[in-house]
């Protein structure tokens, strides 16, 4: 070895008595200068590599975040209503002769009301649809939809301005997708400004299985939708019911999480006392006197190649779909149930 003086340096003990001779102020300066030079050859490169990174990680974390935004956008949609218009039917039901409004309209008044009774029922939230994925771990059943709020009230007809009330009535949310994409919010009903909310759909991905869809706000909240299971800890949970204090009313059911190929669906909650439905079926509908929401569809499970089960008329939450590691087995989820509006003249 070689001193920045030019003399030897061996390795024995006599080679050592040598270090004492270094001029050590030139060797240092030497060295200092030797690793400056070799860090600004290296500092260009680092900056590019250093960029590079800090571009993955600011596009991932954009894309993740753009994910997650994209479907509260989605679950939290209640402004579809049915706007192909359908004729209002005249049904009996338990609290009188009424009117029946299955989509968008205006409810005239007729002569010599004194008041107006008015049920009015949000829309169930679709549930979420599943995504498959060779790693168990990341296998994502969708989650169920929430079930449509409840309102119903009375009206003097003294306060009531005009002859006619517009009338909204909401659409069921759309069932996610096959990739896990999220279900669609239920739409809002409405008899002039009084609203009963539709229920909120399924989330998709990782967020299924921590979370569950709300049910549409009103006098009577919609069931909550239940979560989505996986292959490796967690089984889906069932949907949540709509129960009432008030006689025979009440919101739509929850839809039942997805599971994955080796567990079972979650089962739809109830509306009222309207039944959901079991794993991979639907929600059930209430008899045509009950003026009250339907239970929400099961989730997607097992060897089941269909979607969730839909939610039950009016208001019942979608089921969320199934998901497992083998591709293609995944399946979308349920569509909720459309809402409805009842209106009820009172004659003196």
């Amino acid at each position: 070895m070689t001193t920045p003086g030019g003399s030897d340096v061996g390795l024995g003990i006599d080679g050592l008595e040598g270090l004492a001779h270094i001029d050590q102020e030139s060797w240092v300066a030497s060295e200092a200068a030797r690793v400056g030079a070799g860090f600004n050859q290296a500092q260009p490169r680092f900056k590019n590599w250093l960029g590079a990174a800090t571009d993955f990680l600011e596009g991932l974390i954009s894309a993740l975040t753009g994910r997650v935004d994209d479907q509260e956008q989605i679950i939290n949609d209640h402004s579809q209503s049915i706007t192909e218009v359908v004729a209002a039917v005249d049904r009996m039901i338990l609290q009188g002769d009424s009117k029946v409004y299955t989509s968008d309209n205006v409810h005239y008044i007729s002569e010599g009301v004194t008041a107006i009774d008015i049920i009015v029922i949000g829309a169930g939230g679709g549930g979420a649809g599943g995504k498959w994925n060779l790693l168990p771990g990341s296998v994502y059943p969708g989650a169920g939809g929430g079930g449509g709020g409840e309102v119903h009230t009375t009206i003097p007809r003294a306060l009531i301005d005009g002859d006619s009330i517009p009338i909204t009535v909401g659409r069921g949310g759309s069932g996610g997708g096959d990739d896990g994409n999220a279900g669609g919010g239920g739409g809002n009903s409405a008899f002039g400004p009084i609203a009963a909310g539709g229920g909120q759909g399924g989330r998709g991905g990782s967020s299924a299985r921590t979370s569950e869809a709300e049910g549409g706000t009103g006098m009577i909240r919609g069931g909550r939708g239940g979560r989505g299971g996986s292959i490796t800890s967690t089984s889906a949970t069932s949907g949540g019911d709509s129960v009432s204090q008030y006689e025979l009313y009440g919101g739509g059911g929850g839809g039942g999480g997805g599971d994955s190929a080796s567990g079972t669906g979650g089962y739809g909650g109830a509306g009222g006392i309207t039944p959901g439905g079991g794993p991979n079926a639907p929600g059930g509908i209430p008899a045509g006197i009950v003026a009250t929401g339907g239970g929400g569809g099961g989730g997607a499970s097992g060897a089941w190649t269909g979607d969730g089960g839909n939610g039950g008329f009016p208001a019942g939450g979608g089921g969320g779909g199934y998901a497992s590691d083998f591709p293609g087995a995944v399946s979308r989820g349920g569509q909720g149930g459309h809402g409805v509006v009842f209106v009820i003249e009172r004659i003196a």
